[in-house]
């Protein structure tokens, strides 16, 4: 099959690690969420793999690369950035990476800023921030710091050419705040506000349903039942683009 050159978008996973435990992750394991999902092996793309999978030839047929976190954060894959510099310098691709944006230090976040200013405004990170408070952001974004992902967003963005964008993913504990945590992400440099109200609650036919209910979800962390409840307020995805 022939395809044209520069125009395909590729969504990849580079890893199955993480440092977080959201409960309703693909990965999280609901009976304990400290552990991931027994099923899933822990792997990782090193720069070597990922040159077999994408030579700079095949890297010539895309015009976006997306790093996503379906199974775990990209950026616990120890090449990320030698992975992110070799798409950058072999071809012409937008490269975007979400990320919990808690692992690693300042300085790592601030060198690979840096990659922009090297190759051009051709990166852009999103950071999840699901709260105005350290309570709140971690209600969801279990064994993760609002602090830390800020302090590295700030360490990121200090190069002038970075890029990055806050996702927000709704409930009813912070339906209520989606514009503090929208006045905290321009704050600290992001260019827009992706706000989705979580589509993770049981919507199936009630034989299915198994105890599940389509308003709440309940897991377990630590031998402790907790539950998160579903937006009331926030129904749909929307942006917010903000003002230079």
């Amino acid at each position: 099959m022939a395809y044209d050159i520069g125009k395909l978008t590729g969504m990849i996973d580079l890893s199955t690690f993480c440092n977080a435990s959201c409960p309703q992750c693909h990965r999280t394991n609901q009976g304990n969420i400290q552990e991931k999902v027994p099923w899933l092996p822990l792997v990782q793309t090193n720069l070597d793999l990922f040159k077999k999978r994408f030579s700079s030839g095949q890297l010539q047929l895309y015009k976006e690369l997306v790093c996503c976190g379906t199974w775990g954060d990209p950026f616990m894959a120890k090449d990320i950035y030698e992975i992110a510099e070799y798409v950058l310098k072999h071809s012409d691709v937008y490269l975007t990476i979400n990320t919990n944006g808690a692992m690693r230090n300042e300085e790592f976040w601030f060198n690979f800023g840096s990659l922009n200013s090297k190759y051009g405004q051709r990166m852009n990170v999103v950071f999840a921030i699901d709260g105005h408070t350290e309570e709140q952001h971690a209600k969801y974004r279990r064994n993760t710091s609002l602090k830390t992902v800020l302090n590295h967003m700030d360490a990121y963005m200090e190069c002038p050419q970075s890029r990055c964008i806050v996702f927000t993913v709704v409930f009813e504990h912070n339906e209520n705040d989606i514009d503090k945590i929208a006045q905290l992400a321009k704050k600290h440099g992001a260019s827009r506000h992706h706000i989705c109200p979580s589509n993770r609650f049981f919507n199936g036919p009630i034989e299915h349903a198994h105890g599940r209910l389509p308003d709440t979800f309940k897991f377990y962390n630590e031998g402790s039942l907790e539950t998160l409840h579903k937006s009331k307020k926030v129904k749909r995805y929307y942006e917010v683009v903000f003002d230079e």
